[in-house]
């Protein structure tokens, strides 16, 4: 019978998603208040990762305006306005007068954050966000990050700690 193949061990050995998704557990959905939940879609072999509004998932008709996103998309613009906002001048300079250094040289070493975040590994990607983001709203219209303070008070330490060494 084709249901007594489909043992657990079985099910154990299927596919899994290589990709950690970074924004799970802090992406809110901006409509409803709900979670994005990460998930994916198959189409022709290819796997396209995504986060859906759990709220709208469980309704019987969907009235998300936002519903479902693009992972990479979210993912991008999230990493994109983080990495702004960690080159800012008030930043550096929240920075600079705890580890004692230079706001120029604090400036500086955050200025390459662009080509740092493109060679760092998913994990240390997920960590900094973590770190530095409470929460993530999106909307159809954008998104809203709310910077976790201490998250901040702690890079500044490591940056610290860093620059002592």
């Amino acid at each position: 019978m084709i249901l007594d193949s489909n043992t657990p061990e079985r099910r154990q050995k299927g596919e899994r998603v290589a990709s950690i998704a970074m924004l799970k557990g802090i992406l809110k959905c901006g409509h409803c208040g709900g979670a994005m939940t990460p998930t994916y879609g198959r189409h022709n072999g290819k796997t396209y990762p995504y986060y859906i509004c759990s709220k709208d998932f469980k309704r019987a008709v969907s009235s998300c305006p936002v519903k479902r996103i693009s992972a990479g998309d979210i993912e991008k613009l999230v990493s994109d306005q983080l990495a702004k906002f960690l080159r800012t001048p008030d930043f550096a300079r929240r920075i600079a007068d705890t580890a004692e250094l230079d706001v120029k040289e604090v400036m500086d070493m955050l200025g390459d954050i662009g080509t740092v975040w493109n060679e760092m590994y998913p994990e240390e990607k997920n960590r900094l966000v973590r770190l530095l983001i409470k929460q993530t709203v999106v909307t159809e219209t954008g998104l809203d990050l709310e910077i976790r303070t201490d998250g901040v008070k702690t890079l500044r330490e490591e940056m610290a700690a860093n620059a002592q060494n």
